[in-house]
């Protein structure tokens, strides 16, 4: 779950830059999310940002593949989907945004069917994208790549500069794995953190 929190700086935007150590072979692990037909089209273009990113930065190891034919107007589509790992377009007034509107900050995304309190992938992943909080095409992709990684099974990290920093800090937040970001991603795909192609 992400939760926003603008947070004020000197004004010093801070470009980390990708540090390519090439490529190694762990476990390659691929999810097919079948996505709202509600995502407009410069909000699939940033979702196919955000799965390019995992999958560079991952240095492979994480394949996120996009398939938009979930419609929500169609029984037979929802029904069809009813075990697969769904991307959802949440709107904010969803009753479940709405409740963690009232337990925490503004909600802009989350991840269900995953137990990041025992490290287990379980069933069906569901991420929401609440798409309209999503104030920036940067916030959006962040945003998306922080609830694909939670999917994958990582949790939240200390670093604010972090992906899986748990507030999006303004509206240019980072869009490269910091360093301890990958550490989490070994954590839970066995692999060594110098193997990412991860941002100083």
């Amino acid at each position: 779950m992400i939760v926003a929190t603008l947070v004020a700086s000197c004004g010093t935007v801070h470009v980390r830059k990708p540090v390519n150590v090439g490529l190694h072979n762990p476990t390659l692990r691929t999810m097919h999310l079948h996505a709202d037909v509600g995502f407009k089209p410069d909000e699939r273009k940033w979702i196919a940002i955000a799965a390019d990113n995992v999958l560079q930065q991952s240095a492979g190891t994480l394949d996120v593949h996009v398939t938009y034919d979930l419609d929500f107007d169609s029984t037979l589509s929802v029904v069809s989907h009813s075990g697969d790992d769904l991307l959802v377009r949440a709107p904010q007034d969803a009753p479940y945004v709405v409740y963690e509107d009232s337990t925490t900050s503004r909600l802009l995304g989350v991840v269900a069917g995953v137990d990041l309190a025992n490290y287990s992938m379980v069933g069906q992943k569901r991420i929401y994208l609440v798409a309209d909080r999503l104030w920036t095409p940067e916030v959006f992709e962040h945003v998306a790549m922080h609830e694909m990684l939670h999917a994958f099974g990582l949790v939240h990290v200390d670093d604010p500069d972090a992906v899986m920093f748990y507030q999006v800090r303004g509206p240019r937040p980072s869009l490269c794995l910091s360093k301890a970001d990958a550490e989490e991603l070994c954590r839970v795909n066995w692999c060594q953190p110098e193997t990412l192609n991860w941002c100083e």
